[in-house]
């Protein structure tokens, strides 16, 4: 102890450098990341910016599944995603092959046979379209989604992009979504 009574001055200042380059990455980091903890308890690393430093679900969950239809008026479903886990529906793909008119119509459905709510109304005018879904829609396991169209289209192909999970996760279809390009928005 007597030691550090009788450093000079520069003594102190080399001491305060020494701990300042110690401290201060240790210090960076902690300002950098923080550590969320969610209602189940599952930690998630987040920068001081709230931006997540995961990925969404692991690239062996994701899945593409297509479905065709070539008369208008009649439905048809795309397969299910999984048999035996959720599907979080991240994006809808429609493409439209052939004459359309402005009066032609694509809808989409949660669950077979277009019996479902539709969560996707586009107007078929010849163009590729592509509806991002915004946290996502879930489909519970086995859980399909189904469309038709109206008009003087020759075939419409959609498919839909999304990523599996645990059943539990995605017990049913998600209750209220209704997108249109006509309304150009989603919401309930």
């Amino acid at each position: 102890m007597r030691y550090l009574r009788g450093l000079p001055s520069v003594g102190w200042v080399i001491v305060g450098l020494v701990a300042g380059l110690i401290l201060a990455p240790a210090a960076a980091v902690a300002a950098t990341v923080m550590v969320l903890h969610g209602a189940n308890g599952a930690s998630v690393n987040a920068t001081s910016d709230n931006q997540l430093l995961t990925a969404e679900a692991p690239p062996s969950s994701w899945v593409s599944e297509y479905g065709w239809n070539g008369e208008a008026g009649t439905c048809s479903n795309l397969p299910a995603a999984s048999a035996t886990r959720g599907f979080i529906v991240r994006q809808i793909n429609i493409d439209v092959l052939g004459l359309a008119s402005s009066d032609s119509i694509v809808y989409v459905s949660r669950g077979p046979g277009c019996s479902g709510k539709v969560i996707a109304e586009v107007d078929a005018n010849g163009t590729d379209v592509v509806y991002p879904f915004t946290p996502g829609v879930a489909l519970p396991a086995k859980g399909q989604l189904s469309f038709l169209y109206n008009g003087p289209v020759s075939q419409v192909r959609v498919q839909m992009l999304g990523y599996t999970v645990p059943a539990a996760d995605a017990p049913a279809y998600t209750p209220v979504l209704v997108c249109s390009t006509a309304a150009s928005a989603c919401g309930p």
